[in-house]
């Protein structure tokens, strides 16, 4: 599988560095590693100033779930976001979702849906919270960058019993009752250092946090990646309930929605193309469905997709006879319509669980629990 950056960028640079890719690795790992010590020492005096008491979490209006990482993007929050709202709404349990909502265009705790309606555009709501809306429309889903006034605005205005935390593992300021951790599986070799000299925000240690631990991309990771991620689990958070999940293909549909055979992916060349954390597991993921090679192009995480954008993406494709655009539903959230010339899918990735399904259930008895706990408190309150 070959892949190239859709654009120049520090980050695609920095990641390819990291992950050793690029001849300048070697020469300049030196400088990251220098870094990294002003880095840890700010990682590690958030967490002691919380952890000794010198501040205090405080508890949310609603039980809260956190949905967070240790590595800078890519292992999957969002997918399993949905995957829990879901499972919790078979169950009964109406989720709400907060998010910071980065790079949004809009300002304060805004209420992204109700559960029943989309109220703001995606460029208001910025692209994981409105795709989360769009994905779950029972759901309601809030962004703010002090999330317990989200979580106050879900409270208020809709009927979620719980909420779920995308990206909350180091948000130290407001009290969690489940700390859910992703690792990914696909992890380059030699990046699971400290940031920037690595992917990770904070060291293995801080893992002993976690109440539950989930392992992503068991699927496109090799035997070696996954066992290294299962004993950095035994390591640092043997406490922990432990869960292996992969990501699979939910459906592909054409631009405007229409679902097709995913058997179109084999019989023409595959231009994969994604602005995501973690591009290289989006191709992998395309390569695997596809059965074949596929070329794979990478703009930057949250990229502000312009129509020029087409323009490289065209170029991508034009040696390739009849190809074929592939992308993800978080990309296709931001693109303006692709030209008439460009034949452009849209790839809607579900979580499989492939082992700890008795985990999976205990952790979602939990939720349940909790959430049914609160209600039933708030109900004597107003009595």
């Amino acid at each position: 599988m070959s892949y190239r950056p859709g654009n120049f960028s520090i980050e695609s640079c920095w990641r390819n560095m990291v992950a050793r890719r690029s001849p300048w690795s070697w020469l300049l790992l030196p400088l990251l590693w220098l870094l990294c010590v002003p880095w840890w020492l700010v990682v590690c005096a958030s967490h002691h100033i919380y952890r000794l008491g010198m501040k205090n979490s405080r508890k949310a209006v609603l039980p809260v779930v956190s949905v967070g990482n240790i590595s800078v993007g890519g292992t999957g929050k969002t997918t399993t976001c949905m995957y829990l709202a879901r499972e919790l709404g078979e169950s009964g349990v109406v989720a709400g979702i907060v998010l910071r909502g980065y790079r949004r265009r809009s300002r304060g705790a805004l209420l992204v849906s109700d559960g029943r309606n989309i109220l703001v555009t995606a460029e208001q709501a910025g692209d994981e919270a409105w795709l989360l809306a769009k994905q779950l429309p029972e759901c309601p889903v809030a962004v703010a960058k002090r999330r317990e006034a989200a979580v106050e605005l879900i409270a208020e205005e809709t009927e979620a019993q719980i909420v779920l935390l995308d990206d909350g593992f180091q948000y130290y300021r407001m009290a969690r009752d489940v700390d859910l951790v992703l690792l990914d599986a696909y992890t380059p070799p030699g990046s699971d250092c400290l940031f920037p000299a690595g992917l990770l925000r904070e060291p293995y240690l801080h893992l002993s946090r976690a109440s539950d631990i989930w392992i992503t991309h068991s699927d496109i990771a090799s035997e070696q990646q996954l066992a290294h991620m299962q004993k950095i689990t035994r390591r640092y958070a043997p406490g922990a309930s432990v869960v292996i999940t992969s990501h699979a293909l939910d459906r592909l549909t054409t631009w405007d929605g229409e679902p097709v055979g995913i058997e179109l992916l084999s019989e023409r060349p595959v231009i994969a193309v994604a602005g995501i954390g973690n591009p290289e597991a989006f191709f992998s993921l395309v390569a695997k469905l596809a059965k074949q090679s596929v070329s794979g192009l990478a703009f930057p995480d949250h990229h502000d997709y312009r129509s020029a954008d087409w323009d490289t993406i065209a170029a991508s494709a034009a040696p390739c006879e009849h190809a074929v655009i592939v992308t993800t539903p978080k990309d296709a959230v931001k693109m303006p319509d692709p030209p008439a010339r460009l034949d452009v899918y849209v790839m809607h990735p579900r979580l499989d669980v492939q082992a700890g399904h008795a985990a999976v259930e205990e952790l979602l008895q939990r939720i349940c629990t909790l959430a049914r706990s609160a209600a039933g408190s708030a109900k004597e309150v107003w009595q």
